[in-house]
């Protein structure tokens, strides 16, 4: 099964490959914006826990993002040739925004709906980093590499500091990317949930390839 279909399997396929030139470079707009929140979401998440910002801080912040999915589900809804497509292939991103609704993230009383909720947005903003990552490391350049190197451990180091409870703090997150992505392992921090191994063995993946294309790339200097 190829990417491309799997992408549309669970309801994250994008603007489709057959699209103008303008919708693509709106689309790569909106990916790198997905980037940006990425890696703000698990820190702000944090910092909520931690009562380190307000909670009307925290109540804006939640409306930027939220317009943020919506923005970019409804820009490229018009603009794409086949509109019934695109929604249909893009299904979570419209469960996500209703789900992600503020007065509903606000207010949801069971936590298992919430944490599914987060599980959602955790699925929804790693496809725009996948692919941003993977549009920079086909270049197979020495910078660029360790550019991918250096945000990948970051946003996975956050990422599973709010899923995973074993993971106390974002820089202990980031610390064990850090060690799995480079095979070190000290086996200081480990996660204990199933999404957070699940995060763990994508970074061990990914960690695998990004060495290789390291050591191909010292190689050459």
């Amino acid at each position: 099964m190829s990417i491309e279909k799997l992408r549309k399997i669970i309801g994250l396929a994008g603007v489709a490959k057959s699209e103008d030139t303008k919708t693509k470079i709106v689309a790569k707009c909106f990916r790198i914006l997905m980037v940006i929140i990425a890696i703000w979401l698990p820190l702000q998440l944090y910092f909520q826990r931690k009562h380190l910002i307000s909670f009307e801080v925290a109540e804006i912040c939640n409306w930027l993002i939220w317009i943020s999915f919506f923005s970019e589900s409804f820009v490229l809804c018009l603009m794409v040739k086949k509109k019934h497509e695109y929604l249909l292939h893009n299904w979570l991103k419209l469960i996500i925004i209703v789900g992600s609704f503020p007065p509903v993230w606000e207010h949801t009383l069971y936590i298992a709906v919430l944490r599914w909720l987060q599980v959602l947005l955790v699925l929804r903003l790693i496809v725009p980093v996948w692919d941003a990552s993977i549009s920079i490391l086909s270049r197979n350049h020495l910078g660029a590499t360790l550019i991918v190197f250096f945000i990948v451990t970051i946003l996975w180091g956050l990422l599973v500091s709010v899923i995973d409870p074993a993971v106390g703090t974002p820089w202990e997150g980031i610390w064990w990317a850090w060690q799995t992505v480079t095979t070190v392992g000290y086996g200081d921090i480990v996660p204990q949930s199933f999404w957070g191994r699940v995060l763990a063995g994508i970074l061990m993946i990914m960690g695998l390839a990004m060495i290789s294309l390291l050591r191909i790339n010292f190689a050459k200097v």
